[in-house]
């Protein structure tokens, strides 16, 4: 009788598993994004509403953007000025 502990075929780091999960979670993102994406394209009938909803999107971005630019100018005014 063996006692002793068998080889565990996988391996950390195995390439093949590895691959094989990446493909498996990549699947199941594809599976449950796919949906929202699906309503979402049917649910913009005219370019305008995809036009709108383009800038919705970007506006916090481009107000981030704004604010970090107004905020080094700021630094920069203080800087300068004599103490």
């Amino acid at each position: 009788m063996k006692t002793g502990k068998t080889k565990n075929r996988i391996r950390e780091g195995n390439p093949a598993v590895t691959v094989l999960l990446y493909v498996l979670v990549l699947m199941i993102c594809i599976a449950t994004v796919y949906p929202m994406y699906y309503v979402l394209i049917l649910s913009i009938s005219a370019p305008e509403y995809a036009v709108a909803m383009a800038l919705a999107v970007c506006v916090i971005p481009i107000v981030e953007c704004v604010k970090f630019f107004q905020r080094k100018a700021a630094r920069r005014r203080a800087e300068k000025q004599p103490a």
